[in-house]
């Protein structure tokens, strides 16, 4: 079984002078991929590897993401994330090693969502920012995944993370 961690990049600026794809991180988004990565790093997930976007907003996610959960995992920016549909999402999930057995894909809505929707079933997911999605896969390999392969183990974000550790909200 391969499992699939999708997550939609943290809060970002409204505006960049490199346009969509050089928006930064607010500082609310940084916190949102700190606290996710400290939520995925207490569920112990071991990802053999972090594909991003290479968007800045996606890149800086995914660095955060991996630090909090402090995992060595290595990073690997994939332009075909950016603003990617469903079936381009798959495309990449089809090259991933085949000895990864856990992946984290950080990316954009609305193609993180459709793909979980994809390989779930047809569930439909609202993926707002800082949000992750874990999925079971039924496949051995990553080149074999197809529609309904998946199932939903569990879905989480920067914000139940908040509201579990008690803190008031901003």
């Amino acid at each position: 079984m391969k499992r699939l961690v999708l997550v939609r990049h943290g809060d970002a600026a409204p505006w960049a002078e490199g346009g969509d794809h050089g928006r930064p991180l607010t500082p609310v988004g940084v916190d949102e991929a700190r606290r996710l990565g400290q939520l995925l790093g207490a569920m112990d997930l071991s990802p053999a590897l972090v594909v991003h976007s290479t968007a800045t907003r996606a890149a800086q996610t995914a660095e955060a993401l991996a630090s909090a959960a402090t995992w060595t995992t290595p990073l690997q920016p994939t332009p075909e994330i950016y603003d990617a549909s469903a079936s381009l999402l798959l495309a990449v999930v089809h090259t991933l090693p085949p000895d990864a057995d856990t992946v984290v894909l950080v990316g954009h809505q609305p193609g993180i969502g459709q793909l979980a929707s994809l390989l779930a079933g047809g569930a439909s997911f609202n993926v707002t920012t800082g949000c992750a999605i874990g999925l079971g896969l039924a496949r051995d390999d990553w080149r074999g995944v197809a529609a309904r392969d998946g199932w939903l183990l569990w879905m989480s974000s920067a914000e139940l993370a908040r509201a579990a550790a008690s803190e008031p909200a901003r």
